[in-house]
């Protein structure tokens, strides 16, 4: 029996559900949550699709205690998950978070448990994520520290997600240039995360991720990742809120990570996992940003 709360973020996609419930069942967790969604008015197979998500968490084949945090109207992205993780941390002191296009390894959640016990006390360690983009290296320390908030599976306290900052203020000190630049140690990504932040203030973007990771900046924070990648997200199609397309980083290789930890007392973020990321995945380098332009164009 899995000890630590399991949080699982569901929708319209039943055989995902089916899929994570699969891995959920051989680690037996004590306690599962539910959030979801209600089904959107645009688009009338929602309302069986979502059904049929929640009916996925119907009797289980093993035995733990379900709670069920389900909307009637469609909140979208942002509003239903944070409101979601609202009511569970009113109920738990930490928790794992799992979407419903998140397959885990079964490692995953001894990973999120050993970083949740080591590092309760350090409060610079806002979160555990259970997602490495950047590739290993021999020699790689078990648990390295990002300033980024990997949300494809990952884990956290209450009384860090009460730092949770829902709303984001244009003219806050955490949104301007010279901060950002500070932060994150050179223009590019500053640029290019003032203008990402400000497409969520503005409501353009519908994301709770780019918040969590802003509340990482403004509190100092860091989040504990994995020597090797534990998450594989299976989230793009038609049903996809937000992957809508196939991308590089879906369905990516899964651990397994080997026990036991040796655990870090020195937290401090890794420059060289942090300058890969904003090189490939969010700012882009240059050699990087050509490359994307010419996959966007070949799938035209």
């Amino acid at each position: 029996m899995y000890r630590v709360p399991v949080v699982v973020v569901v929708f319209n996609r039943p055989d995902c559900a089916r899929q994570l419930v699969d891995v959920l069942s051989r680690i037996k967790p004590g306690k599962l949550y539910v959030i979801s969604d209600g089904p959107r008015d645009s688009r009338p197979d929602d309302i069986e699709k979502v059904t049929a998500s929640r009916d996925v968490f119907e009797n289980l084949s093993w035995n733990c205690s379900v709670k069920r945090n389900y909307s009637v109207e469609n909140l979208g992205c942002m509003e239903r998950v944070s409101s979601g993780l609202d009511w569970v941390f009113s109920q738990e002191s930490r928790a794992v978070i799992l979407e419903d296009d998140c397959v885990p390894d079964e490692s995953f959640f001894r990973f999120c448990e050993t970083a949740l016990q080591f590092y309760e006390n350090i409060e610079r360690v806002m979160s555990v994520s259970g997602t490495r983009f950047a590739p290993s290296t021999p020699g790689s320390p078990d648990i390295e520290f990002s300033r980024y908030a990997y949300c494809w599976g990952w884990a956290t306290w209450a009384n860090r997600w009460q730092k949770f900052h829902n709303e984001l203020d244009q003219d806050a000190m955490g949104l301007k240039l010279s901060y950002l630049q500070r932060k994150l140690g050179g223009l590019r990504a500053a640029f290019y995360w003032k203008w990402l932040l400000g497409q969520v203030s503005s409501g353009k973007i519908n994301s709770w991720a780019y918040k969590w990771t802003y509340t990482h900046w403004v509190c100092d924070g860091l989040s504990a990742i994995p020597s090797v990648n534990l998450i594989s997200n299976i989230g793009a199609g038609k049903d996809a809120t937000n992957t809508t397309t196939d991308s590089r980083w879906l369905g990516r290789p899964i651990g397994p990570l080997r026990f036991p930890l040796n655990c870090p007392n020195s937290v401090a973020a890794a420059d060289d996992l942090d300058d890969w990321v904003e090189d490939h995945i969010f700012s882009k380098s240059l050699v990087e940003r050509f490359r994307w332009i010419f996959r966007c164009v070949s799938r035209k």
